[in-house]
């Protein structure tokens, strides 16, 4: 479905046997053809869409839905999630954040002084005071 942002009517809509490129440009090219370039293109995050706005229209803005990609950006760490809701059930919650989430989420945090400094701000100054190198 290729869809005007502005006004919300719907452009143009058809089927595809498969979502790859070469099924999918062809319609982009349609509407193309029926309507001109736009001034940007807003899509999901399909690889076939992607890769056939590259082709058809190198030159215009493509942006991704915020609906779908805020859906989408917590499936890289849906393991840690189911995870982190389990040690939550056993009440092992901090533990669990400074052996799995934290190192995943501040990198550069991960070694410092061999440990993670958790606590108020005063706690880790104290803490850096005690253990400055």
């Amino acid at each position: 479905i290729f869809r005007s942002y502005e006004t919300g009517v719907v452009l143009y809509a058809n089927t595809t046997e498969k979502d790859d490129v070469p099924h999918v440009q062809p319609l982009l090219e349609k509407v193309v053809e029926m309507y001109g370039l736009p001034i940007a293109v807003i899509s999901d995050m399909q690889p076939a869409i992607i890769e056939a706005v590259k082709n058809v229209m190198p030159e215009i803005p493509h942006q991704f839905c915020q609906y779908h990609f805020i859906k989408n950006a917590g499936n890289f760490m849906e393991k840690e999630y189911k995870e982190l809701g389990k040690a939550m059930k056993k009440k092992e919650v901090l533990e669990w954040l400074v052996l799995h989430l934290w190192p995943r989420l501040y990198p550069q945090d991960k070694q410092r002084h061999g440990t993670i400094h958790l606590g108020t701000q005063k706690e880790v100054e104290k803490n850096d005071r005690l253990h400055a190198c």
